[in-house]
């Protein structure tokens, strides 16, 4: 009875010195358990500040606009001939145009105050091409009215900025005099 309680030490000398760093270099060796660590919440970036937007009209004055006036810009003897005139009106403010000529119609908005302002939506010309005088041309900037005098006739242009009309431009045209 006595060499059990001796076989019971030894068995608990023997566990207990399992536990532990083992003697053997050829054993791993035992890491840490990973401890949880709290992160902060990370911090949100501010949006980027948008770029301001360039003003598409500087140096002109704020609007409505409040008139319109559309105008000959230019006529030339034949498109591309780089040969100018000022046509006269007649009495009936008409102006007078000769056949093969190259006309660009302009328009101007105005404030209230007179000045040449800012407006919302490009001109839109209406024109009564009553004999077929002109030859519509395409224009790459869009205040600009373009067209070829093919025939003598009778025409008349007027243009609309933000809902504002403007004054006709009144044309007739005949065969240049010789």
């Amino acid at each position: 009875m006595r060499i059990a309680p001796i076989a019971g030490v030894a068995a608990l000398v023997l566990v207990v010195s399992s536990c532990g760093k083992s003697q053997d270099p050829a054993a791993p060796t035992a890491s840490p358990s990973p401890v949880a660590q709290v992160t902060p919440p990370p911090t949100p970036t501010p949006p980027p500040a948008p770029a301001p937007t360039p003003d598409p009209f500087p140096g002109l004055a704020a609007g409505p606009v409040a008139s319109v006036k559309a105008y000959l810009k230019s006529v030339e003897s034949s498109h591309g001939s780089q040969q100018f005139r000022s046509p006269a009106k007649d009495a009936n403010e008409v102006f007078t145009l000769y056949v093969g000529e190259f006309v660009t119609i302009d328009s101007t908005q105005r404030n209230r105050a007179g000045q040449v302002c800012r407006w919302n939506r490009n001109p839109v010309y209406f024109w009564d091409n009553f004999d077929d005088m002109m030859d519509v041309r395409d224009s790459p900037e869009p205040f600009f009215f373009r067209f070829l005098v093919t025939k003598p006739g009778f025409a008349q242009v007027t243009s609309k900025i933000d809902g504002i009309e403007s004054n006709d431009v009144k044309m007739r045209a005949v065969v240049r005099p010789k």
